[in-house]
């Protein structure tokens, strides 16, 4: 499970991992990973996430930030 907010000019992307999940990289950024939860903060909206397995790597692309039309 993913989630992902975007907080004055940063991004938070947070979740739950499985038991084999050893480690979390966002944008090549380490995430804080405890009891199957992680929380990573970059810099702009994340192009991918890798994640260390008992086994290898994993890596995972994020869709591009949704561009909401303008208002006026």
């Amino acid at each position: 499970m993913l989630s992902m907010s975007q907080v004055s000019h940063e991004w938070l992307v947070y979740g739950v991992v499985p038991d084999h999940v050893r480690g979390v990289r966002v944008d090549g950024r380490d995430a804080v990973l405890a009891n199957n939860t992680f929380l990573a903060r970059v810099p702009r909206h994340p192009k991918q996430m890798v994640l260390t397995l008992t086994d290898g790597e994993r890596t995972v692309a994020f869709p591009p930030s949704p561009r909401l039309p303008d208002s006026d």
